[in-house]
């Protein structure tokens, strides 16, 4: 069964075989960060910790998402100045889920 333990050491597994030059293009959060940006009590606070860590300037920002008892994956992608990322491509992004038990509809309210 995946835990967070388990997800964060496959995710450090990852990162340390990425190239060194392309780690700034990607981040990675921790599965409960989503929990928290999802409780009101906390969203201003996680709002300013991703302006003053830059994450939507990297071109890549995997968050899992662990909701209704199931685990997903939300790629974000070309959030940053796509003119610097030598795409044409604006902001896109992806939910990985793997048994299509989170519906994007459901889970777009809680994202914005």
């Amino acid at each position: 069964m995946l835990d967070t333990h388990i997800f964060e050491l496959c995710m450090e597994d990852v990162w340390s075989c990425m190239d060194i030059k392309k780690k700034n293009d990607y981040a990675y959060l921790n599965p409960l960060w989503f929990n928290t940006y999802t409780d009101w009590d906390y969203k201003s606070r996680i709002l300013k910790w991703i302006k003053a860590k830059k994450i939507f300037t990297r071109r890549y920002v995997f968050v899992p998402i662990v909701i209704w008892g199931h685990w997903s994956l939300l790629v974000l992608c070309n959030f940053g100045k796509t003119k610097d990322l030598g795409t044409k491509k604006g902001p896109r992004m992806l939910l990985l889920d793997s048994l299509k038990k989170v519906k994007a509809e459901r889970l777009q309210p809680i994202i914005n």
